[in-house]
């Protein structure tokens, strides 16, 4: 008879969906995750605020998950809408989430030094943050923000949301905000700890929270 751990070990390779090896997922460990609940998860319906270009939709998406997809950032956004345009199962919004239907402006993030490390637009953000000397938030966008709720109440969103993620640079706390009676049944968020220079340096001390606000947060 075989063993306890053997069975689970059988189970977890059977069941895990496939991940396309050109997406860099070995240091993605959100994206195993993610793709690894949708085996136990009833709709299978994924909500991706700050998608950005759509790397974690692109993966996500290809697992087999229904996708809605948030970006306000219009070059961004633009990325993201041809690159999905293929996918019956993504649909994109030109807008933020958040806790209340306003609009904002968004702080678009330039780098000035000589080695890009990344895309820029990763740190665009309603609460501007240190991230390194070279980052700078010199200009504003002003964008949409709408809130879960009422999507889910006009019927752009399904009643029934299984997976919220959020990477939207210290806003995660306001787009669960707007979830209202809404209980996803799984949430990932931007873990930020207390002494994260993000969150306590002297300049975020009043717009940034904690990991550990948010998850309070989520109780309430």
């Amino acid at each position: 008879m075989k063993s306890f751990d053997e069975r689970f070990n059988e189970l977890v390779v059977v069941s895990e969906p496939w991940l396309p090896e050109e997406h860099f997922v070995h240091s993605e460990p959100e994206y195993y995750l993610a793709a690894f609940l949708y085996n136990f998860l009833p709709n299978r319906v994924l909500l991706d605020a700050g998608a950005n270009v759509g790397d974690f939709t692109d993966v996500v998406s290809s697992a087999g998950y229904r996708v809605y997809s948030f970006e306000p950032f219009p070059a961004a956004f633009d990325r993201l809408k041809t690159r999905m345009t293929s996918r019956s199962n993504v649909k994109t919004f030109n807008f933020a989430l958040g806790s209340t239907e306003t609009t904002l402006p968004l702080y678009v993030a330039s780098e000035s030094g000589e080695e890009r490390r990344d895309d820029p637009s990763l740190y665009n953000t309603f609460r501007p943050h240190f991230v390194r000397e070279s980052l700078s938030f010199a200009e504003t966008v002003d964008v949409p923000v709408r809130t879960i709720e009422s999507l889910v109440k006009g019927g752009e969103l399904p009643e029934q949301i299984d997976f919220l993620k959020a990477d939207t640079e210290g806003f995660d706390l306001e787009v669960i905000k707007g979830l209202g009676d809404i209980r996803p049944t799984v949430v990932q968020i931007e873990f930020w700890g207390d002494e994260f220079v993000f969150v306590r340096s002297a300049e975020n001390r009043d717009s940034l929270v904690s990991s550990a606000e948010i998850i309070c947060g989520l109780r309430n």
